[in-house]
């Protein structure tokens, strides 16, 4: 699945950046609230001490949580304008007991004692005590705040943390910037990606040009550095393996050159001995034999010149049917001999190909299907369909080892063959945009697939 170095990069990309896009909204978050929550808190407890301040402390020994009193109406008083003063929702005064002895709201006084009962008792006179933040019934968020005035009398109070629903909200907000920071990570990681695979495709398909045998791929040409020295490298190679190519193919022709002259001689004097002989004598069957022999030379060097120095491609729109019409007409005799049958299947009437270099490749394919097919009943289906063209047969087929040497030079299994049929098949292919690979038919025998490429560079 991650096989692609595009979608590597992607995904490696966009996963750093959730990463650290989540963890930056979450600090961001806890920041802001921990701001808010230590400024908030150092209200509160300068509202505690101004509440200490303002309360007279002898009036407090006469409170008690059960008869109403002078003092116990003086402290109500003093806390109603503490609540006015510091706008908090409560504040009220207890003993050690937990007995509220003055209060705004008594129910809210109680459910404070109750929850914070044990860490309040543990405070030192004026030290004090601030709560965790705590959603109400009515959804707002307050917190607690106690100080302990003297060894049995505190006092407590309510604040309303409202700004903390907004910070929380901001929350949301940061989950949203973070979603939108998600998808703008993937689109630049895609970006990314993109800019650097465009850049591979085209050196790949360059490579895979000039692995086909096509030294006329020309140069890719890139802005990035490193790239363009791939391509520069890959360039040298293509002209040096197109150098070689070059000389090997002069010397191959030079080669042939030198043969077909004395060849030639040889035919001729053969036949001048055999004009000068008469029909019955017994030389003639020598002399005959020289002349298959020295045909049989020629044939194969006409496979060296076409394999060295073959025609340049025209491609043409190709009327396959009437091609091969004409192909099994000159292979009449030896399909009426071997009981063979040449079938055709057209899905695709014609093909973009030179047509002299097509006819050539149909016809050492054709030979070869014939020459495989001793037994009767032998089969030759030509198909094309979608810019493809088999040529399949219902021989003996080619055994898996053997499949990637055949189209190399000089490479056969046969005794009476120089190796060099299929490997000028692959170079007229590679001459007009295509490909051609073996495999095994349906039925056993050997399946040659010739498919155009769509785009130069792709196999």
């Amino acid at each position: 699945m991650f096989n692609s170095l595009r979608l590597r990069t992607i995904v490696i990309f966009v996963l750093i950046n959730i990463l650290l896009i989540v963890l930056l909204a979450r600090f961001s978050y806890l920041f802001v609230r921990n701001l808010y929550l230590e400024q908030f808190r150092e209200q509160v407890s300068i509202a505690l001490r101004v509440a200490e301040a303002r309360i007279d402390r002898p009036f407090l020994r006469f409170l008690s949580p059960d008869e109403p009193s002078l003092a116990r109406t003086y402290v109500a008083n003093t806390l109603a304008q503490l609540d006015t003063l510091l706008q908090v929702k409560n504040i009220f005064i207890f003993n050690r007991k937990g007995q509220v002895l003055s209060a705004l709201h008594t129910h809210d006084a109680q459910t404070a004692l109750l929850i914070n009962k044990q860490t309040i008792n543990d405070l030192q006179p004026g030290q004090h005590l601030i709560s965790e933040p705590f959603k109400a019934d009515d959804g707002q968020w307050y917190l607690w705040a106690f100080n302990r005035l003297s060894a049995d009398l505190f006092i407590g109070l309510r604040e309303n943390a409202q700004r903390l629903a907004q910070i929380n909200r901001l929350s949301g907000q940061f989950l949203l910037f973070g979603l939108l920071g998600m998808v703008l990570t993937f689109l630049a990681a895609l970006f990314i990606a993109r800019s650097v695979h465009a850049p591979l495709r085209k050196i790949i398909r360059f490579s895979n040009r000039i692995g086909r045998g096509d030294f006329t791929a020309p140069t890719p040409d890139f802005k990035i550095k490193e790239m363009k020295q791939l391509a520069s490298a890959l360039s040298q190679m293509r002209d040096a393996l197109a150098q070689r190519d070059r000389e090997k193919e002069q010397m191959l022709a030079q080669i042939a050159h030198e043969l077909r002259n004395p060849l030639g001689g040889i035919e001729l004097l053969a036949d001048l001995i055999r004009d000068d002989l008469p029909a019955n004598h017994d030389d003639i069957q020598y002399l005959n034999r020289i002349s298959d022999e020295v045909g049989h030379l020629k044939k194969q060097i006409n496979q060296f010149l076409h394999y060295s120095r073959p025609r340049p491609s025209q491609r043409t729109m190709v009327r396959l049917a009437k091609l091969i019409n004409e192909l099994r007409e000159y292979y009449a005799p030896v399909l009426r001999e071997k009981q063979a049958e040449l079938r055709t299947e057209f899905r695709q009437p014609f093909i973009l190909f030179d047509r002299e270099h097509l006819r050539q490749i149909l016809n050492n394919l054709i030979s070869n299907s014939l020459q495989a097919l001793n037994g009767k009943e032998g089969i030759i289906t030509i198909r094309s369909h979608n810019d493809t063209l088999e040529v399949e047969d219902n021989g003996p087929g080619i055994a898996k080892s053997e499949r990637e040497k055949i189209f190399r030079p000089f490479f056969t299994s046969k005794t009476d063959g120089i190796g060099l049929g299929l490997t000028i098949c692959k170079k007229l292919c590679t001459l007009n945009g295509a490909s051609v690979t073996v495999s095994e038919g349906a039925k056993g025998g050997a399946l040659f697939i010739i498919k155009l490429n769509s785009k130069d560079g792709e196999a």
